[in-house]
């Protein structure tokens, strides 16, 4: 029962809580903060542009719309602060529903589990060391036999050769023998 308090706790409780947890934030929450950093963008460039004051009236990179005489109007600066506002407050509203990270035993038992699974792995290594020293070891093995049959194969192709000169040489004596009588 005390279990499932705590788990509970940590639960959303309301509709707008579910939906921002569940939904909303794993889904938007990047393309929220890649909001906010246009919003900082436009913001700064605004700001920066009417710093720059009457400089920029004759500039073919600032377009005619937003000039107020020689300067950036005051109006687009108000825009631009509205708009970088609306962005920080929903990056506030994502982050303020962005689920905790566990602390505490949570995070012990993910401790532990994580030790559980490198020991798993470990045991794994362990095993396939093992596996492949014994592999290692019926290579050598087999080649080691190889070896000895292709020694063998010479020894019987010296035998071999001696025994068709022997017979060359034999026949060769049955010749002469043969032309001789």
């Amino acid at each position: 029962m005390a279990e499932s308090k705590k788990r509970n706790r940590h639960e959303p409780r309301t509709f707008i809580g579910r939906f921002m947890v569940y939904y909303f934030v794993p889904q938007y929450a990047n393309n929220v903060m890649g909001l906010v950093y246009i919003g900082a963008a436009i913001l700064i460039i605004i700001v920066g542009l009417r710093g720059l004051g009457a400089s920029v009236a004759g500039n073919p990179l600032v377009p005619e719309f937003l000039l107020d005489g020689d300067r950036i109007g005051i109006q687009w600066v108000m825009i631009a602060l509205y708009i970088e506002f609306v962005m920080l407050f929903i990056l506030a509203f994502v982050t303020f529903f962005t689920p905790e990270e566990p602390h505490g035993k949570e995070d012990k038992e993910k401790a532990d589990a994580a030790g559980a699974a490198q020991a798993k792995i470990n045991i794994n290594a362990k095993e396939i060391k093992d596996s492949v020293d014994i592999l290692k070891s019926l290579t050598e093995d087999e080649v080691k036999m190889i070896d000895g049959y292709l020694e063998r194969f010479d020894k019987i192709s010296e035998k071999v050769n001696d025994i068709n000169k022997k017979n060359l040489q034999a026949l060769s004596e049955m010749k002469e023998t043969l032309k001789s009588s």
